[in-house]
């Protein structure tokens, strides 16, 4: 679903096909698209990814190619433009207890006349 879609003014045949091809870009990477602006030479669009069970994330560049793929050879625009914001992941997914103890290993976070924690097992 691509909202805001009302601005663009589509005939039936080109807002079924936008609707796919959002589908699938949801489906498989987990895009959103949002018309921010539309005027007859210009068109604006936030593009936003959320975590992709899949595993495809993009980069800023990329998400700009995808919004033009999907919105450009639909209209008569001269200028299309994207907002893109990719996927970060919450801090929750970084921190692990792996990457705990990598950090607090690299710091020498413990007593110096002691063994590493890893040791004292």
């Amino acid at each position: 679903m691509v909202k805001n879609v009302n601005l663009l003014g589509f005939s039936p045949e080109n807002l079924a096909l936008l609707e796919q091809r959002a589908q699938l870009h949801r489906r498989y990477s987990s895009l959103e698209f949002k018309v921010l602006e539309c005027t007859t030479d210009k068109l604006v669009v936030r593009v936003v990814q959320d975590k992709s069970h899949a595993g495809n994330y993009f980069d800023q560049k990329r998400l700009v190619e995808i919004v033009r793929e999907t919105f450009a050879d639909l209209g008569a625009w001269s200028t299309v433009l994207a907002r893109p914001i990719p996927y970060q992941p919450p801090v929750t997914e970084v921190v692990t207890t792996a990457w705990i103890k990598k950090k607090w290993m690299s710091a020498a976070i413990f007593h110096t006349n002691s063994k590493p924690p890893a040791a004292r097992r």
